[in-house]
């Protein structure tokens, strides 16, 4: 398809002008011819009729509008010497592609006239004086319309065929005298010659054939004289010069005035539009645009306007002037119209209707005129006169219901008597002054005149109302109008408490607010003065059920529901900022910023781009202290930039347009074609430094170019070229490109050496694959070496090499050796004094070296210690020392039994199990810490920390939740309640039903003796080693440990804790130690403790459990079966403490004897037995025992603040 669009420019616009002023002539030379015979029968008749002639030639004048405007403003030349004008560019669908600002001289001859708009202007309205005296009429110079006029400023008129001019006068500084210039008589002169300048201050120029003065110190406008910005290119037409983004494309196609704009589309073998096959193109206006002659066939309009349409469309035709353009509506077969079938085009006389098809149309008429309605949509709708109306009459059924979709009877009635009703169920009402008609079972509605209506809602009727107000029915209630005091009718089942609140005009409607238990909001109204608020309610929320949100005081202060939350509210140092249309799925979001820093902007997210007009230094960094001014900017505009910045626009080489202020040092990015590909380039300084960085096109077929000293290396195995500088910058060594080898062949690497040894450079190449590498390098030699069954060669330097020797059998060979100072600093490497020995700890070692026999390290220097060797059952744990301020000073190892899940603590410290839970209750995490003695150990997440009733210097932790409910804090007797008489008590050992299990495992029978007195702590620990652990362990804790429980009938005043620590398990407590486990599986520790004096001590209950795990108990190990399998290789070990404790009892007793004045003795003792050791510290009881079983029994003695850090040792290689 081909389209042709004419070249109308600037030509035809004047064309039109000349028309419209050559019928302003005529009119004009009419009027003076009929002036000058009135004259010669009266002056005062001439008078009069120049004054009419006057006004009339003004009065024309002004109605040329904006063309008059337009030519006004080009006279304004000496100041603006060019128009503005914007020039639109669009695609074949219409759409605007493109617009720039151009600036040309209107094309129009100026002559001599050098003014501003109010000079034309004056030029236009002023009058002048003929020599008998009667007023004249100032010319309308040529220089503006190119029309012959009248002139003269006194004496006779001067005629001119085409153009008349005024001469500028200049003064002796070269500017314009307007009042000398607008007392020169207009001369004449013809289009092709224009208005002579002044030669002495003026130049003539020409502009599209047209001439005009320009001031010599302007000179004459150059519409190609255009400055491109770098990234930009010229493009230029017959009329101007214009710049060019090339990364939209090459520039337009632009056709001169002798051609037509064409564009096409191909066709595919269906004749369908192959819009992939488009084209533009220039036509010579005489032949018209080029039709496809397959599918398509020219068409032309009355106006010569020429087109291709496609040939299944036929061309429409030219219909007379004295004619109208009809159009045949298609029909289907059902008689309903065809809207995708071709109408069919006639003319007939346009006082004559449009023929109607007359199987499937009737013609309809109205006051308007007629139309052709399909018979499927009904007859013609009725036509009522211009004294009717139109009425549409109610369908009813037999039972006087109204037929809403039924079919309503249109007929016409005349206006003074309104529409007809239905004789059977309506009946005709009127009020005020209008007829309608009203269902019989209904009343009329009254007319009360100047009286208020009263209508009563249950009822539906109406009444007029008295002076006292409305006569309320039976089911209504009587309320006072508050601004009239009379009587208003409210239904009683509305308002049961009575009247509504009912406000006077100068009052307001306020409300208490409550909320129902559903959160529904209920208020309750009530009346306030609107002047003395400022019509402001106060907000009253009502306490119980609601708060109060927002700003005190404030507009936004409001009342949400007890349970709800108040929405954002900022404070007095911010600001509130919100975000519109956020994305498709949440409407905007809000939040509040400080008032110093503002509300960023966000700009439309489909119309504009955000910009930020970053600035750079003049070095070409980014000052990051200059101002940036976010600003939103039409996506089809640039963005500005700051200082020292420019505006860079490319496309990528994916296709994206980008937009980025660049510094003005640096070029900006290209945009290359279709044919072509980008290359990046670095400029190296010759030392090998990087300097410049560009960008250029080269065609997709060629190699991009190196940058300046710098070289051409190529990858052959994917074909890839890259450049190397010449020289290394930072070993200021030359460059070579990398070597690539073949399949067939091996690498090579030969290095060079110095006299001392020291490497200089290695060379790479390629041999044939199997063949020996050669040392070619200077102070180098070979040296092959066969080991763990490879065998390989390497090139040493002479100076300091060691080539290890080939040994006997039974022998091995010896490495090189360190050789150290005195001081400890390592010297170098050397070859060993013994070659060959029979084993690595028979090699010797170096100077001021020793050997670590058994140790991977094998040598070390003299004066440190070497690496511990561990048994096969036991680990290596590394202790290292620190200050307070965590500076590392030293660190040592020790060895521990294999089974041990962590290093220990140091000395002064004690292990915390911190157990994590969930929030639901259960077991999720647990963690070793090492805290300080004195200190409590601290509680896990989703915890209750909890006084230890039994302990008053010691927590105790419970999980927050139990399911869903929230728990609490197990309370203990008080001393006082304890000093009663009264007991804590802790209820255990339930059956299914709830009853008491008893079964005495332990001995105690009825005894009422004490294994553990009151103010004694004892714990035990039974530790149990798991492999094949199963999933989600961290649940099943709780359950395991009920069942443990009730296996171990646990007494009264005892309880238990579990705790699981897997081999991901970490030891807090420092900020700079971790501790891993040291076994593929886990270890679950049961711990037993008192709480108050009980005739059970816990380690009889631990190895209880003990011996029931060990002996295979079938209910043991299903208790333990839900959490993995047990190690018994390990065994089952069991690890017990005791301490004196302060209870709180004691705490109130030692309260009591304070304020008496009273003080207790301190003693210390120490003993040892079997073993243990029991540290005793008078009244603060501290009493330690620690058991050689204890998973952490190893204590770590240090004078400084160390950190235990645990690194496992698989294999002596990890040292």
């Amino acid at each position: 398809m081909a389209l042709e669009v004419g070249d109308l420019g600037h030509q035809t616009l004047i064309a039109e002008l000349r028309e419209e002023f050559r019928v302003e002539h005529e009119r004009l030379q009419k009027s003076l011819e009929t002036e000058r015979a009135e004259r010669v029968q009266s002056i005062a008749g001439i008078r009069q009729s120049v004054d009419t002639l006057g006004a009339s030639l003004v009065e024309g004048l002004t109605i040329l509008g904006a063309e008059v405007e337009s030519l006004i403003s080009l006279v304004m030349h000496l100041k603006k010497k060019q128009v503005i004008a914007w020039m639109f560019f669009f695609d074949a669908a219409g759409s605007n592609l493109f617009h720039r600002e151009v600036g040309f001289h209107y094309p129009v001859v100026l002559g001599a006239v050098a003014g501003g708009a109010s000079s034309l202007k004056r030029r236009l309205q002023q009058t002048t004086t003929f020599a008998s005296g009667s007023p004249g009429y100032s010319g309308y110079s040529g220089t503006v319309t190119g029309s012959p006029g009248y002139g003269g400023y006194g004496g006779d008129w001067v005629y001119c065929e085409e153009l008349y001019c005024y001469t500028n006068v200049y003064n002796d500084a070269g500017q314009v005298d307007w009042d000398a210039t607008n007392m020169i008589e207009p001369t004449c002169s013809a289009y092709d010659e224009g208005c002579k300048c002044n030669e002495q201050w003026e130049e003539e120029c020409d502009s599209w054939g047209y001439k005009y003065c320009e001031q010599k110190s302007i000179g004459c406008y150059d519409p190609h004289d255009v400055s491109c910005m770098d990234y930009e290119v010229k493009c230029k037409d017959s009329f101007s010069s214009y710049c060019w983004d090339p990364s939209y494309g090459a520039c337009p196609l632009y056709c001169d005035s002798t051609q037509l704009y064409c564009f096409s589309y191909g066709y595919d073998d269906k004749g369908l539009l192959n819009y992939s096959d488009y084209r533009e193109y220039c036509a010579a206006t005489e032949t018209g645009c080029t039709c496809n002659a397959q599918w398509e066939h020219k068409c032309t309009d009355q106006w010569g306007y020429s087109w291709c349409q496609e040939k299944t469309q036929p061309c429409p035709i030219t219909c007379g002037t004295d004619e109208q353009d009809c159009w045949t509506t298609p029909y289907g077969k059902d008689g309903y119209p065809d809207w995708n079938a071709s109408y069919e085009q006639t003319c007939h006389p346009i006082d004559q209707s449009c023929p109607c098809d007359p199987l499937h149309e009737e013609t309809c008429s109205d006051n308007w005129g007629t139309w052709c309605q399909p018979k499927v949509y009904g007859s013609c709708p009725i036509a009522c006169g211009t004294d009717e109306m139109t009425c549409w009459v109610t369908p009813y059924d037999d039972s006087g219901n109204a037929l809403h979709d039924g079919v309503w009877n249109e007929v016409c009635a005349p206006v003074a008597d309104g529409c007809p009703c239905n004789q059977q169920w309506e009946k005709q009402c009127t009020s005020y002054g209008y007829t309608f008609c009203e269902n019989k079972t209904n009343s009329c509605p009254v007319d009360c005149g100047e009286v208020e209506t009263c209508y009563h809602y249950m009822s539906g009727n109406q009444t007029c109302a008295t002076d006292s107000g409305c006569v309320c029915e039976a089911n209504e209630i009587s309320c006072a109008n508050p601004d009239t005091g009379k009587v208003e009718c409210d239904p009683t089942d509305w308002y049961p408490s009575g009247c509504p609140v009912s406000c006077k005009m100068s009052e307001m409607y306020c409300s208490n607010v409550s909320f129902d238990a559903t959160g529904m909001m209920l208020w309750q109204d009530y009346c306030l003065d609107g002047d003395s608020n400022s019509w402001m309610c106060p907000i009253h929320c009502d306490a119980t059920t609601s708060k109060k949100c927002g700003t005190p005081g404030s507009f936004d202060e409001h009342c949400v529901a007890i349970s709800e939350d108040c929405p954002l509210s900022c404070s007095a140092d911010q600001q509130y900022c919100w975000v519109d249309q956020y994305d498709p799925f949440y409407g905007g979001y809000k939040y509040c910023t400080a008032s110093f820093w503002g509300c960023p902007i966000y700009c439309d997210p489909i119309a504009e781009k955000t910009c930020y007009p970053i600035s750079f230094t003049e070095d070409g960094l980014q000052d990051w202290n200059a101002p940036v001014k976010e600003s939103c900017q039409n996506i089809t505009q640039p963005c500005g930039c700051g200082e020292n910045a420019k505006m860079c626009r490319w496309t990528d080489e994916w296709g994206y347009e980008n937009e980025v202020c660049y510094p003005t040092s640096i070029a900006c990015p290209v945009t290359c074609q279709e044919d072509e590909q980008r290359c990046y380039i670095t400029d190296y300084g010759s030392n090998g430094y990087p300097g410049v960085y560009r960008e250029t096109c080269i065609k997709a077929d060629q190699v991009c170019p190196c940058g300046t000293h710098s070289q051409q290396c190529h990858d052959p195995h994917w074909d890839y070229h890259y450049c190397y500088p010449l020289v290394d910058y930072w070993s200021n060594s030359s460059m070579r490109c990398p070597v690539y080898c073949t399949d067939e062949e091996d690498y090579c690497y030969s290095p060079s050496y110095d006299a001392n040894g020291g490497w200089l450079s290695t060379v790479e190449t390629c041999v044939p694959k199997g063949t020996k590498c050669q040392c070619t390098g200077q102070n180098s030699f070979s040296c092959d070496f066969n080991e763990w069954g490879y065998t390989w060669t390497e090139c040493l330097p002479i100076e300091g090499g060691y080539c290890p020797p080939t040994c006997a059998d039974g022998e091995v060979s010896c490495p090189g050796v360190h050789d150290y100072k005195p001081d400890g600093s390592w010297l170098g490497w050397s070859s060993p004094t013994t070659k060959c020995a029979a084993s690595l700890d028979s090699c010797p070692c170096g100077t001021e070296a020793k050997a670590c026999p058994g140790s991977a390290m094998r040598c070390i220097f003299k004066d440190e210690e070497c690496p511990v060797v561990c048994g096969d059952k036991q680990k290596k744990c590394w202790i290292v020392y620190f200050t307070q301020s965590e500076e590392c000073i030293s660190d040592r190892e020790i060895c521990v039994g294999e089974a041990s899940l962590v290093c220990p603590c140091e000395e002064a410290e004690k292990q915390c199990n911190v157990v994590d839970y969930t929030s639901s209750g259960k077991q999720s995490n647990t963690s070793v810490q090492c805290i300080n003695k004195g200190a409590k150990c601290p509680c896990g997440a989703n915890s209750l920390v909890c006084p230890d009733p039994n302990n008053a210097e010691d927590n105790i932790c419970r999980p927050k939740y139990s399911g869903t409910l929230l728990n609490s804090c197990p309370k203990a007797c008080t001393p006082e309640q304890e000093a009663a008489g009264n007991r804590t008590c802790i209820q255990t050992h339930l059956t299914e039903t709830g009853a008491f299990r008893i079964q005495d495992l332990y001995g105690a029978g009825g005894s009422n003796a004490s294994a553990v007195e009151s103010g004694e702590k004892q714990k035990s620990k039974v530790i149990v080693v798991l492999d094949a652990v199963k999933e989600k362990v961290m649940e099943k804790l709780e359950d395991t440990r009920v069942l443990l429980n009730g296996e171990l009938y646990l007494p009264k005043g005892l309880k238990t804790t579990i705790t699981y620590k897997s081999q991901s398990t970490a030891v807090q407590g420092r900020r700079l130690t971790t501790r891993r486990a040291s076994t593929t599986g886990a270890v679950l520790t049961l711990e037993i403790e008192n709480e108050g004096p009980t005739s059970v001590a816990p380690v009889d209950v631990a190895q209880e459990l003990q011996k029931q795990v060990k002996s295979s108990s079938t209910g043991a190990m299903k208790a333990l079966g839900d959490l993995g399998t047990v190690n018994t290789k390990v065994g089952v070990r069991v690890a017990s403490e005791k301490a004196t404790i302060t209870t709180r009892a004691d705490v109130a007793n030692q309260q009591r004897k304070a304020a008496l004045g009273i003080s207790d003795p301190t003693t210390t003792s120490r003993q040892a037995s079997q073993g243990q050791v029991t540290t005793l510290a008078g009244n603060t009881g501290d009493t330690e025992t620690t058991s050689m079983d204890d998973e952490l029994s190893l204590a770590v003695s240090g004078r400084f603040y160390l950190l235990a850090v645990l690194l496992l040792a698989f294999s002596p290689a990890m040292h």
